[in-house]
């Protein structure tokens, strides 16, 4: 049914959003997500994730805060029981 297994397209949508892959690859999983509405459900779900932290780290200063912040952020859940 399909040129490239779900757990294929899965664990390249990441690059396939950045624009990362080769044209034969993209075009591979793009037909992909046309077809299977939960793997276009997972790609849109990360395109809208990678918006907000995009324009949250807009205003969060230096990239070395924002580390800092996240890093606190994993401390305290990490030690929460």
């Amino acid at each position: 049914m399909y040129d490239v297994s779900c757990e294929e397209v899965l664990h390249e949508l990441e690059h396939f959003i950045d624009g990362e892959l080769d044209e034969s690859r993209s075009s591979t999983l793009a037909r992909h997500l046309a077809d299977c509405g939960p793997c276009l459900g997972r790609a849109d779900f990360q395109r809208r994730l990678k918006e907000i932290v995009r324009a949250k780290c807009c205003s969060q200063g230096s990239s070395e805060q924002l580390v800092a912040k996240v890093r606190g952020v994993i401390r305290i859940e990490r030690d929460t029981p």
